[in-house]
Protein backbone atom coordinates (compact mmCIF):
# COMPACT_ATOMS: atom_id res chain seq x y z
CA UNK A 1 0.00 0.00 0.00
CA UNK A 2 2.84 2.40 0.82
CA UNK A 3 4.21 1.89 -2.68
CA UNK A 4 0.82 2.71 -4.24
CA UNK A 5 0.59 5.94 -2.26
CA UNK A 6 4.28 6.92 -2.49
CA UNK A 7 3.47 9.68 -5.00
CA UNK A 8 1.45 11.49 -2.31
CA UNK A 9 4.39 11.87 0.11
CA UNK A 10 5.21 15.54 0.62
CA UNK A 11 2.13 16.82 -1.21
CA UNK A 12 -0.28 19.20 0.56
CA UNK A 13 -3.55 17.74 1.84
CA UNK A 14 -5.63 20.71 0.70
CA UNK A 15 -5.93 19.68 -2.95
CA UNK A 16 -5.93 15.93 -2.32
CA UNK A 17 -8.38 13.90 -4.42
CA UNK A 18 -9.73 11.46 -1.81
CA UNK A 19 -11.59 9.28 -4.30
CA UNK A 20 -8.36 8.79 -6.29
CA UNK A 21 -6.57 7.70 -3.11
CA UNK A 22 -9.27 5.15 -2.30
CA UNK A 23 -9.31 3.91 -5.89
CA UNK A 24 -5.58 3.16 -5.71
CA UNK A 25 -5.87 1.33 -2.39
CA UNK A 26 -9.06 -0.58 -3.22
CA UNK A 27 -7.42 -1.84 -6.43
CA UNK A 28 -4.91 -3.83 -4.37
CA UNK A 29 -5.78 -7.56 -4.47
CA UNK A 30 -5.40 -7.86 -0.69
CA UNK A 31 -7.86 -5.06 0.16
CA UNK A 32 -11.65 -5.34 0.60
CA UNK A 33 -12.23 -1.63 1.21
CA UNK A 34 -10.54 1.47 2.53
CA UNK A 35 -11.29 4.88 3.98
CA UNK A 36 -9.18 7.93 4.71
CA UNK A 37 -9.00 10.89 7.02
CA UNK A 38 -7.04 14.10 6.60
CA UNK A 39 -5.23 14.98 9.83
CA UNK A 40 -4.14 18.51 8.96
CA UNK A 41 -1.64 19.84 8.34
CA UNK A 42 0.62 16.93 7.27
CA UNK A 43 -0.98 13.53 7.82
CA UNK A 44 -3.18 11.37 5.64
CA UNK A 45 -4.54 8.43 7.60
CA UNK A 46 -5.74 5.46 5.52
CA UNK A 47 -7.73 2.63 7.13
CA UNK A 48 -7.88 -0.68 5.30
CA UNK A 49 -10.18 -3.70 5.62
CA UNK A 50 -7.96 -6.54 4.34
CA UNK A 51 -9.07 -9.56 2.36
CA UNK A 52 -9.05 -12.76 4.40
CA UNK A 53 -7.38 -15.83 2.81
CA UNK A 54 -9.68 -18.82 2.41
CA UNK A 55 -8.09 -21.35 0.07
CA UNK A 56 -5.37 -22.09 -2.43
CA UNK A 57 -6.65 -22.12 -6.00
CA UNK A 58 -4.95 -24.81 -8.10
CA UNK A 59 -4.84 -24.94 -11.89
CA UNK A 60 -2.50 -27.67 -13.03
CA UNK A 61 0.93 -26.74 -11.64
CA UNK A 62 -0.11 -23.15 -10.88
CA UNK A 63 -1.40 -21.87 -7.53
CA UNK A 64 -2.91 -18.68 -6.14
CA UNK A 65 -4.15 -17.49 -2.76
CA UNK A 66 -7.90 -16.81 -2.85
CA UNK A 67 -9.93 -14.76 -0.38
CA UNK A 68 -13.26 -15.54 1.25
CA UNK A 69 -14.82 -13.27 -1.38
CA UNK A 70 -13.39 -15.39 -4.20
CA UNK A 71 -10.78 -12.77 -5.11
CA UNK A 72 -7.38 -13.91 -6.38
CA UNK A 73 -4.88 -12.32 -4.00
CA UNK A 74 -1.43 -13.45 -5.17
CA UNK A 75 0.42 -16.29 -6.92
CA UNK A 76 1.90 -19.02 -4.72
CA UNK A 77 4.13 -22.03 -5.05
CA UNK A 78 2.03 -25.24 -5.19
CA UNK A 79 3.27 -26.38 -1.77
CA UNK A 80 2.73 -23.03 0.01
CA UNK A 81 0.28 -22.76 2.89
CA UNK A 82 -0.35 -26.50 3.23
CA UNK A 83 -3.00 -26.00 5.93
CA UNK A 84 -5.30 -24.09 3.58
CA UNK A 85 -7.81 -26.14 1.55
CA UNK A 86 -7.28 -26.53 -2.19
CA UNK A 87 -9.88 -25.59 -4.81
CA UNK A 88 -9.15 -27.07 -8.25
CA UNK A 89 -10.15 -25.54 -11.57
CA UNK A 90 -9.72 -26.52 -15.22
CA UNK A 91 -6.35 -25.79 -16.85
CA UNK A 92 -8.27 -23.75 -19.46
CA UNK A 93 -9.70 -21.33 -16.86
CA UNK A 94 -8.14 -17.85 -16.95
CA UNK A 95 -6.93 -16.47 -13.61
CA UNK A 96 -5.90 -12.86 -12.95
CA UNK A 97 -4.50 -11.50 -9.68
CA UNK A 98 -6.90 -8.95 -8.21
CA UNK A 99 -9.92 -10.30 -10.08
CA UNK A 100 -12.75 -12.36 -8.64
CA UNK A 101 -12.97 -15.98 -9.72
CA UNK A 102 -15.02 -16.37 -12.87
CA UNK A 103 -15.76 -20.04 -12.19
CA UNK A 104 -18.91 -20.01 -10.06
CA UNK A 105 -18.17 -23.38 -8.47
CA UNK A 106 -14.64 -22.42 -7.44
CA UNK A 107 -15.81 -19.08 -6.05
CA UNK A 108 -18.58 -20.75 -4.08
CA UNK A 109 -16.21 -23.39 -2.71
CA UNK A 110 -13.67 -20.74 -1.61
CA UNK A 111 -16.39 -18.66 0.02
CA UNK A 112 -17.77 -21.70 1.87
CA UNK A 113 -14.33 -22.58 3.24
CA UNK A 114 -14.04 -19.00 4.45
CA UNK A 115 -17.31 -19.38 6.33
CA UNK A 116 -16.19 -22.65 7.93
CA UNK A 117 -14.08 -20.76 10.49
CA UNK A 118 -12.02 -22.96 12.81
CA UNK A 119 -13.21 -26.03 10.90
CA UNK A 120 -11.40 -24.94 7.70
CA UNK A 121 -7.99 -26.48 8.57
CA UNK A 122 -9.69 -29.92 8.52
CA UNK A 123 -10.59 -29.39 4.85
CA UNK A 124 -8.07 -30.74 2.33
CA UNK A 125 -9.98 -29.51 -0.72
CA UNK A 126 -13.40 -28.14 -1.60
CA UNK A 127 -15.53 -28.51 -4.70
CA UNK A 128 -18.89 -27.33 -5.94
CA UNK A 129 -20.51 -29.16 -8.84
CA UNK A 130 -24.05 -30.08 -9.87
CA UNK A 131 -25.46 -28.02 -7.01
CA UNK A 132 -23.51 -29.89 -4.33
CA UNK A 133 -20.79 -28.34 -2.20
CA UNK A 134 -18.33 -30.91 -0.83
CA UNK A 135 -15.52 -30.57 1.67
CA UNK A 136 -12.95 -33.35 1.18
CA UNK A 137 -11.55 -33.68 4.70
CA UNK A 138 -7.97 -34.53 5.60
CA UNK A 139 -9.31 -37.59 7.41
CA UNK A 140 -10.54 -38.99 4.06
CA UNK A 141 -14.22 -38.34 4.84
CA UNK A 142 -16.35 -36.39 2.35
CA UNK A 143 -18.64 -33.83 3.94
CA UNK A 144 -21.61 -32.96 1.70
CA UNK A 145 -23.10 -29.54 2.41
CA UNK A 146 -25.76 -29.34 -0.30
CA UNK A 147 -26.30 -26.10 -2.21
CA UNK A 148 -23.89 -24.13 -0.04
CA UNK A 149 -26.21 -22.21 2.29
CA UNK A 150 -26.07 -22.29 6.11
CA UNK A 151 -22.41 -23.34 6.11
CA UNK A 152 -21.81 -22.47 9.77
CA UNK A 153 -24.85 -24.48 10.89
CA UNK A 154 -23.96 -27.49 8.74
CA UNK A 155 -20.36 -27.51 9.94
CA UNK A 156 -21.56 -27.31 13.57
CA UNK A 157 -23.89 -30.27 12.97
CA UNK A 158 -21.07 -32.24 11.35
CA UNK A 159 -18.76 -31.62 14.31
CA UNK A 160 -21.42 -32.98 16.69
CA UNK A 161 -22.07 -36.03 14.52
CA UNK A 162 -18.44 -37.02 13.81
CA UNK A 163 -17.90 -38.82 17.15
CA UNK A 164 -21.01 -40.93 16.49
CA UNK A 165 -20.15 -42.04 12.94
CA UNK A 166 -19.85 -45.79 12.38
CA UNK A 167 -16.28 -46.95 11.82
CA UNK A 168 -15.26 -46.86 8.18
CA UNK A 169 -17.79 -44.21 7.14
CA UNK A 170 -16.66 -42.47 3.96
CA UNK A 171 -19.18 -39.63 3.78
CA UNK A 172 -21.43 -37.49 5.91
CA UNK A 173 -24.31 -35.62 4.28
CA UNK A 174 -25.45 -32.57 6.25
CA UNK A 175 -27.25 -30.90 3.34
CA UNK A 176 -30.37 -31.22 5.52
CA UNK A 177 -28.82 -30.30 8.89
CA UNK A 178 -31.74 -31.73 10.86
CA UNK A 179 -31.22 -35.15 9.26
CA UNK A 180 -27.52 -35.92 8.79
CA UNK A 181 -26.81 -39.14 6.87
CA UNK A 182 -23.57 -41.11 6.80
CA UNK A 183 -22.55 -44.06 4.70
CA UNK A 184 -19.87 -46.05 2.90
CA UNK A 185 -18.53 -45.68 -0.64
CA UNK A 186 -19.65 -42.75 -2.78
CA UNK A 187 -22.77 -40.91 -1.67
CA UNK A 188 -25.82 -41.50 -3.87
CA UNK A 189 -26.00 -39.11 -6.84
CA UNK A 190 -22.56 -37.68 -6.08
CA UNK A 191 -19.66 -37.90 -8.47
CA UNK A 192 -16.47 -36.09 -7.39
CA UNK A 193 -15.71 -33.30 -9.84
CA UNK A 194 -12.28 -32.26 -8.64
CA UNK A 195 -9.10 -33.82 -7.43
CA UNK A 196 -8.17 -33.68 -3.77
CA UNK A 197 -4.47 -33.56 -4.62
CA UNK A 198 -2.20 -30.94 -3.16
Amino acid sequence: MRQKLASLVGRPLVGLDGSAVLQKVDALPTVVSSSYDRAFPHTLSVTVVPERPAAVLRRGADSWLVSVHGRVMEPLSPTALPKLPRVWISTRTPVRVGAELTVAGAARAAHAVGLAGKFAPRVLSASYADGVLVFHLRSGLELLLGAGGDIKLKVAVAERVFPMLPAGSTFLDVSSPGRPVSGYGSPPSFAPATSSRG
